[in-house]
């Protein structure tokens, strides 16, 4: 960015390998692929909601550069973390509704829309949080 100053000096990454899916004794020796195509829809909604919560979470405390411009305007990695953790989570809940066979029908149209909703919920959540630590 033109004309910034640099107000902290650490950045960020987010590893998408360091995100997991929590499992239950019975599903512990197959693959996280197996797994959550056979969990049914309430047990993936309640997972999916708690794991969603926890990265974003963790992507609101990484702690990532500051940029300040000249007129007052601060910016952050943070849009382009939280973009790349919505589009995992999108992708995670088009192929558990894929996979079992739950796309276009009313009971995933159900799931789908308590897992945006839950989403949604999070972010503003997060965001409000987020901008009360920044201020402070």
């Amino acid at each position: 960015m033109r004309g910034d100053k640099t107000a902290s000096s650490s950045s960020s990454t987010i590893d998408p390998s360091s995100f997991e899916i929590e499992i239950n004794e019975k599903q512990a020796d197959r693959p996280p692929e197996i797994i959550a195509l056979t969990l049914p829809p309430d047990e993936f909604l309640e997972t999916f909601r708690k794991n969603a919560s926890e990265c974003l979470r963790n992507t609101y405390l990484v702690d990532r550069e500051i940029h300040q411009s000249i007129s007052g305007t601060v910016s952050t990695s943070l849009a382009e973390d939280i973009s790349f953790l919505v589009s995992a989570q999108i992708e995670v809940l088009h192929g558990y509704l894929v996979s079992s066979r739950l796309l276009r029908s009313h009971a995933g149209d159900a799931l789908l829309a308590g897992a945006i909703r839950s989403m949604a919920r999070n972010l503003w959540e997060e965001q409000v949080d987020f901008c009360d630590r920044l201020l402070l």
